[in-house]
């Protein structure tokens, strides 16, 4: 087992010698060798690479001797490690990351680690990174067969929104399936599979969508949590009913991630068990239910999503925020770490931001046709992806 820690100038040979801002129980451990590593520091600067692919190196103890108390991190990759966890590492509360060493604009990764079964980081509170560096996301989460969240940490990560796990979300207590799309990114009436307990990447449905029965419908029971999307575009579904649905975390990019827009045939809309409605990119009107002329959504429906979490805009429906329902909605349950948004009522209005950059938005959600938007962010993330992948096995077999 090997793990590695360097920065940019072991790894690019660009970097000069001496930081700016030197703090106090600062390490910067350029040879890569760990001398300059006390048990007391608690910033590392630099880059910070974790592998075992030549199974030499720190054990886990030895790890969590050195780094238990470190508090910040740079730059950070974790690849084909052979820990079970990252908990050496759960003091940290911030990573800053500086310049984009690899050339995919992420601030880090933790990729292909066979026997990670938890992250065990729950302190950290910011992701900060340099645009102008190159670096324009935050941290990628994928490919780790055995790695689980708990429901309120995957909330907690998304808040912070530069953590994104877009490949084998799994959750530590799921009795049913994780299921992902590794073709095309999102799920439609075709594909979805059965007892699918986790979505992640999405649903889509459109005015193509045949297979909209109750065949389908039961495939909605078991969803508990959709990372990702929801769009239902022109669909002639009558029902959307998720059941057991608690979470929904919208990962459009640029778009909302939620929209449900002139379907003619719809009629009733119900997530009786929604918790937690959250927007990684979208403080501004993230929750689209539009021009959809046999669906009234009641007052108590809007406010139940709005006091989740969702920053709603509600249209020109047969009903808008008004009038009352039959809808039977479970008690909140309440996740740690979730803050509700703001309510915009029947029009658009501003998220709590948490202080967090966003995205912008671009143009107006209702110029906007969330499902092409959707396809191309998908490419774009998977050819990210590739070039990153290709970049870091290019590093690790040059050491």
């Amino acid at each position: 087992m090997r793990m590695i820690e360097l920065n940019s100038l072991a790894i690019l040979g660009g970097l000069k010698e001496g930081l700016e801002r030197r703090e106090e129980n600062a390490c910067d451990n350029s040879r890569g060798d760990f001398r300059d590593v006390a048990e007391d520091c608690t910033v590392i600067t630099g880059l910070v690479f974790i592998t075992n692919m030549n199974d030499t190196g720190s054990t886990y103890e030895e790890m969590t001797k050195m780094l238990s108390n470190v508090e910040e991190l740079p730059c950070f990759v974790v690849v084909a490690a052979n820990y079970k966890d990252l908990a050496f590492l759960s003091k940290v509360t911030k990573i800053t990351c500086e310049k984009d060493y690899f050339d995919a604009g992420v601030a880090g990764i933790v990729l292909q680690n066979e026997n990670m079964e938890r992250i065990g980081m729950p302190n950290i509170k910011e992701i900060v990174f340099n645009e102008k560096g190159g670096v324009t996301d935050g941290i990628f989460e994928a490919f780790n067969p055995k790695l689980c969240y708990d429901m309120s940490e995957i909330v907690y990560f998304s808040k912070l929104r530069w953590w994104y796990v877009l490949m084998g979300l799994r959750l530590c207590d799921q009795k049913g399936d994780a299921c992902h799309n590794d073709e095309a990114g999102v799920w439609t009436d075709k594909d979805l599979p059965d007892n699918c307990e986790v979505v992640t990447g999405g649903i889509m449905l459109d005015e193509k969508s045949k297979n909209i029965g109750d065949e389908f419908k039961a495939k909605l029971v078991p969803i508990r949590l959709i990372y990702g999307v929801l769009y239902i575009q022109g669909a002639g579904i009558e029902e959307l009913v998720f059941p057991n649905l608690e979470v929904f975390i919208g990962v459009a990019f640029v778009q909302p991630g939620f929209a449900i827009i002139e379907c003619p045939n719809l009629s009733k809309i119900s997530f009786p068990k929604i918790s937690v409605i959250f927007d990684m990119f979208i403080d501004d009107a993230s929750f689209l239910v539009l021009t959809n002329e046999k669906l009234s959504v009641s007052e108590a429906t809007c406010d139940r999503w709005t006091s989740v979490g969702a920053v709603i805009r509600v249209e020109e429906n047969a009903a808008n925020c008004e009038g009352e329902s039959d809808a039977q909605y479970s008690d909140v349950v309440q996740i740690e770490g979730v803050q509700t948004g703001s309510s915009s009522g029947s029009n658009s209005g501003s998220g709590s931001g948490d202080g967090m950059p966003v995205s912008a938005s671009g143009d107006g959600p209702e110029d906007q046709n969330p499902q092409q938007e959707t396809t191309s962010e998908v490419v774009d993330f998977k050819f990210k992806m590739f070039t990153f992948l290709v970049t870091l096995l290019v590093v690790v077999f040059s050491f």
